[in-house]
């Protein structure tokens, strides 16, 4: 039924999954919800369910709840999930985690053929991170066939010694996961607390309970299970600098939730941003779209001294059409050579019959003199050799 005041959920959405193979159509729409209390309508005073008591603590043993659905508009109550709410401080070694925090996203991944939850809490003392609170911001993962049953936390992602250099480091806020391609990628929400002057409190009008600035980093990490993680493109920031005065300089984070959209030749990337800086009617916030050249998330690259790349052994699926994601200069190539397992060249596809890849394209077929594809190889160990000369790969696959 039509809802008066265009509400059809409680509380806050933590996970919203459409699953296209539920066999059972009133299922679905899953959502995980973290309930609030007193949400009834316009003008009901909301309470907190985490801070119910008058020193402002979080009381262990709150449960998220899920939701099913059949079209995403009429929701009811499936059942409260196994894992309790959980303080989100831990102080090592002496305490564990047993639970979420104040922060739960989870996702279907459909290589895992399981639901992935990322939570995330905070680890102390520890003395080399941000002055404002000596703790780590660090994520869990936990694990579901149904939504309902889930593992306890296990951390998964960290903030190390080398991120402990940045001035002000506190952690990893959230997780942006999603499947590309062969892999996992992963844009981590970095923050940064720095202790704030009593000037620049007044001048903002920072709450007394807050006095320290806040900043926020995307930084893009991979892995190739799906639970491991490590950083790329050495921890550079995914997102570019931003002019001073423009709204996303300070606070960035992803706001579609998985995967970008593809579009052609690009990959879209909605996010939202904010500054900090200044009175705060002089903040400016806002929502915007960056884009990426499909698959280039980083590259390798040669000037005009050459580069080669030789892969691993491997055994590859398809028919055998090798092709490449490059950007070649003016007087630059891209040529191909085969190898054996014990790293010897193969007859017809030797550096001196491949043909050179001259062009700037996310898609193109590489060939040699006498050979279209490397069909004739399927099933056997092969290695590729990859010779850039004034050249930037992206990426490579056989189809």
């Amino acid at each position: 039924p039509e809802s008066p005041n265009n509400v059809v959920l409680p509380g806050e959405i933590n996970a919203l999954v459409i699953d296209a193979d539920e066999s059972d159509p009133s299922q679905r729409w899953k959502a995980l919800i973290r309930p609030w209390r007193g949400l009834k309508g316009p003008g009901t005073k909301v309470i907190h369910p985490y801070r119910t008591k008058e020193d402002g603590s979080h009381p262990p043993g709150v449960l998220h709840a899920l939701y099913i659905s059949p079209d995403g508009i009429r929701w009811q109550k499936k059942s409260d999930i196994s894992v309790l709410k959980g303080d989100v401080h831990f102080e090592a070694p002496d305490q564990r985690f047993y639970g979420i925090g104040d922060l739960l996203k989870a996702r279907w991944d459909p290589r895992l053929k399981t639901y992935i939850g990322a939570v995330k809490q905070t680890i102390g003392p520890d003395y080399r991170f941000t002055p404002v609170f000596h703790h780590a911001r660090v994520l869990c993962m936990i694990e579901s066939d149904d939504m309902v049953h889930w593992s306890l936390p296990r951390v998964y992602a960290y903030p190390d010694g080398e991120d402990a250099k940045s001035p002000g480091m506190y952690g990893i806020y959230e997780d942006h996961a999603f499947n590309y391609e062969s892999m996992w990628l992963n844009l981590f929400s970095m923050t940064w607390y720095s202790p704030a002057t009593r000037e620049w409190m007044l001048e903002v009008n920072q709450p007394e309970n807050r006095p320290y600035i806040k900043r926020n980093r995307l930084r893009l990490a991979a892995s190739r299970d799906g639970r491991h993680y490590c950083y790329l493109a050495e921890r550079k920031r995914f997102n570019l600098p931003s002019p001073s005065d423009d709204w996303d300089i300070d606070v960035v984070r992803v706001a579609n939730q998985g995967a970008p959209v593809v579009r052609g030749d690009e990959l879209w990337f909605y996010y939202r941003g904010n500054t900090i800086d200044g009175p705060k009617k002089t903040w400016k916030m806002g929502n915007g779209i960056a884009t990426l050249r499909r698959d280039g998330f980083a590259s390798l690259d040669a000037a005009d001294e050459p580069g080669v790349v030789i892969t691993r052994p491997f055994v590859f699926a398809g028919d055998g059409r090798l092709c490449v994601n490059t950007d070649v200069g003016a007087s630059g190539s891209v040529r191909v050579a085969v190898l054996n397992e014990a790293g010897e060249p193969i007859d017809h596809f030797t550096i001196d019959d491949a043909v050179a890849v001259c062009e700037d394209s996310t898609q193109t077929p590489v060939y040699w003199k006498n050979r279209e594809s490397l069909a004739e190889l399927k099933d056997r160990y092969i290695r590729l050799v990859f010779h850039l000369v004034d050249a930037e790969l992206y990426s490579f696959w056989i189809e």
